[in-house]
């Protein structure tokens, strides 16, 4: 074994021990994981003020205890339709190092998952049976696939998610206005 593939596989070893801990929620029956440390906190939706002329993914405006929260549907951003406010729905609100705030309606809050790195296929490592362009909006917020015991976690890439709103507003704004 050369030198160079020695390191590589140290490197690959030390990344498959590595623990990840993700916040999980579903969406249209599917389960999806954020990384956990990217969340502030998780609430009860508080009626949101909607935007004019905003594209269907921005659902408005809240206010949590003095601070002006984005809501983005999450269902819109991945294509999966429109979200259905019931009594599971919760509001995602991520700390401000991702950028302004805002927070994402999810159907129902799961649990606080921790995986280790051999149990992540990351985005780019074979994560996906097809390969993607990545042009779609929701194979541009998937980082990666999580194997749980039962089941598989869709695992999202929450500083991704302003960005791709951004996009989208640029889009909705041009086919509205030109």
């Amino acid at each position: 074994m050369t030198e160079s593939t020695t390191f590589h596989a140290e490197v690959r070893k030390m990344e498959s021990s590595v623990e990840h801990t993700f916040c999980t929620f579903l969406l249209h029956g599917g389960l999806f994981g954020i990384d956990a440390l990217a969340v502030k906190e998780v609430t009860v939706l508080p009626t949101p003020t909607p935007i004019p002329h905003a594209p269907e993914a921005a659902r408005g405006y809240v206010n949590l205890r003095g601070q002006i929260v984005l809501v983005l549907d999450l269902n819109r951003l991945l294509h999966l339709g429109p979200s259905t406010i019931g009594p599971d729905t919760r509001l995602v609100v991520f700390r401000g190092r991702l950028g302004d705030p805002f927070g994402i309606l999810v159907d129902r809050i799961g649990d606080i998952v921790t995986l280790g790195g051999e149990q992540i296929k990351k985005r780019g490592n074979g994560a996906f049976s097809r390969e993607g362009t990545g042009d779609e909006p929701q194979e541009a917020l998937l980082a990666g696939i999580g194997k749980l015991d039962d089941r598989l976690l869709t695992i999202l890439d929450a500083g991704k998610l302003l960005p791709q709103i951004e996009t989208e507003i640029a889009e909705h704004h041009e086919k509205t206005y030109h």
